[in-house]
């Protein structure tokens, strides 16, 4: 693991032999993409090492809550790289270079637990609810032993101006230490109390010839290499210049003891809508991926659908599904599921889906789809203080968002335009002055209905895939022989690996034409199967050829063959058997753009 004087070392080597330091930059951004590095980097989250770990390699993996709109330059001396010291003294030489930086917010990924290593069981019950205001003080103190500053009355009002109530989600925690923790704009509490913190992180974009675009986007999730740094001792403020209130963005507003902040030499994507790497290496191979998948049917039958074979391969088609692209501005690729039961705890589902989903899982219940006044639905700019208040709407790339159906009060549609633009558009809706930005995104949406009154279901989650889950104890300890040696792990990471798949939508046109044919059987032998929604990400129609692109996903393969046509045609006579049996499930077929639009 490089130090940050062994680094220091390498970009003043580098620079010299290249004459750039620019050129340096780049050798460093590859360099620390080595597994030796990668493996040996101190972890931000959670931040339980930072104060051992000022002046080594660290790993900020999280979700970009907010990108800084403009670029900033970066004043980099040859001699003295990480000391703004050294740079100052040597402004006339030809040893400085400005590049451009871009300032990103990221926090832990939201809904996730198993990209961390936060052990609550060791926590004891007096540490687990201590105040978060205390560790602050605590990590104050650990930070300013390294780097002295002088905070005057105007910084801790700065400081301290975005502290909010926050609610924490255990039902053990009281509303006195609730009400004094700072928010850290966080769209969901976080799975563990040792994740409450965040990172502002300065990522460096070197060039010779002209502005490189910035490759950043909010709601990505990214690996970030780099060092501690303190940017308010290397650009020191100019307290009678009262723009430079705005010129740190959302590091002046933030304690050092929960937000830590570091300097970006190399990064790398986890989930986001460009890019996808796997999170496990797991390599593709044909046999391996059958078995695989076998053993993740197995798995949903044993945990989540007790004994439902039918339930458990749709649930693996809607985990394997994903946006492939936008067309049009819609999403193509995604598979929304539709699940009813008096049986369902969606609570436990949600728990169980999130051992297994590859990003993170998020249950919406109606209580949190309707926040309270000082919470948001959908993110919104702040102009007051600069940054983006985050809402409950804003998730990772590559999120399981659970939705409790029954829980959601037919009085109250506030949710619904968020909901509807995430769930049938894959974007999120920021609120910016004067206009809304619509950012695509990847989620899933898996609808739960425990009702049991008929119709009960919202419009907005009658989705074209929608099936009954009937439990059969009799397959349960069948099921549960095959998969006594199958982890959540080794699931995880078969579903990882096959939302990395490079999905092709290109048919040959034999094929195409025998698509074509078993979607029209589907309609006319398939009574009800047609729902006839002029929402074309909706429609029965659209969401039989998403199936068929989730099964040959599920096989390993990129495109779509003649037996995942077979396949799903199959599974869908038996879905619409099932429906038949059980007439009180089945909803109509009112299309929900139609309703609204």
């Amino acid at each position: 693991m490089p130090t940050q004087q062994e680094m220091e070392a390498l970009l003043r080597e580098r620079s010299t032999a290249t004459g750039s330091i620019s050129e340096a930059v780049r050798y460093a951004h590859s360099y620390l993409q080595s597994p030796e590095c990668q493996s040996t980097a101190i972890d931000v989250f959670p931040p339980t090492q930072l104060a051992h770990s000022i002046g080594k390699l660290c790993r900020c993996r999280g979700m970009i809550q907010e990108v800084q709109p403009e670029l900033h330059l970066f004043c980099a001396s040859r001699q003295n790289f990480f000391s703004s010291g050294g740079a100052l003294k040597v402004m006339d030489r030809d040893d400085v270079q400005y590049m451009d930086a871009v300032s990103l917010y990221v926090i832990p990924v939201p809904g996730n637990l198993h990209f961390y290593a936060a052990d609550e069981a060791s926590c004891s019950y007096g540490a687990a609810h201590c105040s978060t205001l205390r560790k602050r003080s605590d990590r104050d103190d650990d930070v300013s032993t390294a780097v002295p500053a002088i905070f005057t009355e105007d910084d801790r009002v700065r400081k301290h101006a975005r502290h909010t109530t926050d609610t924490d989600d255990s039902a053990a925690q009281s509303s006195t230490i609730a009400a004094a923790r700072p928010s850290l704009n966080f769209p969901h509490p976080s799975c563990a109390r040792l994740l409450e913190g965040a990172c502002v992180i300065t990522v460096l974009l070197p060039t010779d010839d002209g502005t490189r675009q910035n490759p950043f986007r909010i709601n990505d999730v990214m690996d970030f290499y780099g060092y501690q740094h303190f940017p308010d001792d290397q650009l020191p403020v100019n307290e009678v210049d009262e723009f430079e209130r705005f010129g740190a963005w959302n590091a002046t507003e933030l304690s050092r003891g929960l937000v830590s902040r570091l300097l970006c030499l190399s990064y790398a994507p986890v989930s986001s809508l460009q890019v996808r790497r796997h999170i496990s290496v797991t390599e593709l191979i044909a046999s391996h991926m059958t078995e695989a998948r076998s053993s993740a049917v197995a798995y949903f039958a044993t945990t989540l659908t007790q004994g439902d074979a039918l339930t458990a391969e749709y649930l693996l088609l809607h985990l394997c599904a994903r946006v492939a692209v936008h067309s049009a501005s819609m999403p193509v690729g995604d598979l929304p599921l539709l699940i009813s039961s008096l049986h369902l705890s969606v609570a436990e589902w949600s728990a169980q889906l999130r051992e297994v989903v590859p990003v993170a899982e998020i249950l919406l219940t109606g209580e949190a789809l309707q926040p309270p006044s000082q919470k948001r639905l959908t993110p919104k700019y702040n102009n007051e203080l600069n940054y983006l208040e985050t809402g409950v709407l804003q998730v990772a790339n590559g999120t399981h968002v659970t939705i409790d159906c029954a829980s959601l009060s037919p009085n109250d549609e506030t949710w619904y335009e968020g909901m509807f633009a995430l769930i049938h558009k894959q974007q999120l809706l920021l609120e910016y002055p004067y206009q809304t930005l619509e950012l695509p995104v990847d989620v899933s949406a898996l609808a739960l209905d425990s009702s049991s009154a008929p119709n009960a279901v919202h419009p907005l989650f009658r989705f074209a895939t929608t099936l009954r889950w009937i439990p059969d104890a009799s397959s349960v300890a069948q099921e549960a022989a095959q998969t006594h040696h199958v982890s959540s792990g080794a699931v995880r990471d078969y579903l990882d690996a096959v939302r990395c798949l490079d999905a092709s939508s290109q048919m040959d046109d034999t094929l195409s034409d025998r698509a074509s044919r078993a979607l029209f059987e589907m309609s006319e032998n398939l009574p009800g199967w047609n729902n006839r929604d002029p929402l074309l990400h909706n429609n029965s129609f659209s969401v039989a050829m998403a199936l068929m692109r989730a099964n040959a996903a599920s096989h390993g393969r990129c495109s779509v063959a003649s037996e995942d046509i077979a396949a799903v045609y199959k599974l869908e006579r038996a879905r619409m058997e099932r429906l038949q049996a059980h007439p009180h499930s089945v909803r109509p077929t009112t299309s929900t753009d139609t309703e609204r639009h």
